[in-house]
């Protein structure tokens, strides 16, 4: 029982488990662990993943998982995920990779190429405004929008043209959020 709630009189208390009961959920005097299976595009945990499977049949996660692997050509890797009976304690038990996964890859991994690009991104969008946050020179451990100098007219110009095609997709999820909302007037 959670820790917060107080237990009235017409409550039972909790059953206890098995003492032998190590992992899994108990199904009468039987220890199951539970599943889940989540595939990642492209083995990376910082790109889109979705849960494909959740529950207490073996069998059925890692077919789930070979079979959504399979079935999206490569471009996801899939995990099967066993968990003890309060979920608290988990492991790998298979991995399928994807197309872009190191063979000996044993769980997803996180793309730190992603984050650099990430970060130059913005950096560079910033500095288009003529300041960028840097390293301060007074401070080296703290960070201070400091002006630099004007980027080449080639950056300048393709950071414009992306800007350009954001604008077109906000317009586009606008207009379709307003559609989702309110019908005709």
């Amino acid at each position: 029982m959670a820790h917060d709630i107080e237990q009235n009189d017409e409550e039972l208390p909790d059953p206890a488990l098995p003492e032998d009961a190590s992992r899994g959920a108990v199904v009468g005097s039987a220890v199951l662990a539970t599943y889940l299976v989540t595939a990642y595009r492209w083995g990376c945990t910082n790109e889109h993943a979705y849960h494909v499977f959740a529950g207490i049949d073996r069998t059925k996660a890692l077919a789930l998982a070979r079979a959504e692997q399979s079935d999206r050509g490569g471009k996801y890797a899939t995990v099967v995920w066993e968990f003890d009976a309060d979920g608290t304690d988990y492991r790998s038990i298979a991995y399928f990779h994807s197309s872009a996964c190191d063979e000996a890859a044993v769980v997803p991994h996180h793309n730190h190429r992603i984050d650099f690009y990430e970060r130059v991104g913005m950096f560079v969008n910033e500095a288009m405004s003529g300041k960028a946050l840097m390293s301060d020179p007074t401070n080296p451990k703290a960070m201070t929008y400091q002006e630099v100098t004007p980027l080449p007219d080639y950056v300048r110009a393709e950071v414009e043209r992306q800007r350009a095609f954001m604008k077109i997709w906000e317009r586009t999820e606008n207009a379709a959020t307003e559609g989702k909302k309110g019908g005709s007037s």
